[in-house]
């Protein structure tokens, strides 16, 4: 409901298998709000733009929703730091990456993602990203700078094949744990 920015404590919200089809942009109001999960039966899931104003939000989480288009809005919400969009049918992500400086946790698995953008070095606090389950051939060679970086999962994607490109992220990324 639009009434959601009066719960002004709010600090976890969870919305599990609900005919819950956008997300309000009031929820901007909710400035204690710490967690946001949304998981869902493969509903279409519309996300407003005023996430980006979420100041306290640290774990942003939605699984199993299809998005209109890329959720920019997810991408730009400075305190995050678990970014989880999973199983949401996204294609791409956003090449500006600015505003990600926190993040820790990406999990972007079992998605229809082909690459990752270059600008990926700017999430400096990264130290885990999935990206099982996707169409990924190559990974660009500015993840080494992600110096954080402990486990990279690149399972069932399409670079798993190239011994090669495996073996170049293997020098890239010394000390991370890749999964393929």
């Amino acid at each position: 409901p639009n009434k959601i920015g009066m719960l002004s404590n709010l600090m976890y919200l969870e919305i599990i298998n609900s005919k819950i089809d956008s997300i309000p942009s009031e929820i901007a109001y909710l400035k204690k709000l710490k967690t946001f999960k949304f998981s869902s039966n493969s509903d279409t899931l519309k996300l407003p733009h005023s996430l980006k104003y979420m100041k306290s939000l640290t774990e942003f989480i939605v699984e199993s929703a299809l998005l209109d288009s890329m959720p920019k809005s997810a991408f730009s919400i400075p305190s995050v730091k678990t970014l989880v969009l999973a199983n949401c049918g996204i294609q791409a992500m956003p090449e500006n990456l600015d505003k990600l400086t926190n993040v820790e946790i990406l999990d972007l698995s079992f998605n229809k993602l082909s690459a990752l953008p270059r600008a990926i070095y700017k999430c400096k606090k990264l130290f885990y990203l999935s990206l099982k389950k996707n169409n990924i051939s190559k990974i660009p060679d500015t993840i080494c700078q992600l110096t954080n970086l402990t486990k990279l999962d690149l399972r069932e994607n399409p670079i798993c094949a190239d011994k090669d490109a495996i073996a170049e992220l293997q020098i890239l990324l010394p000390g991370c744990k890749i999964l393929f």
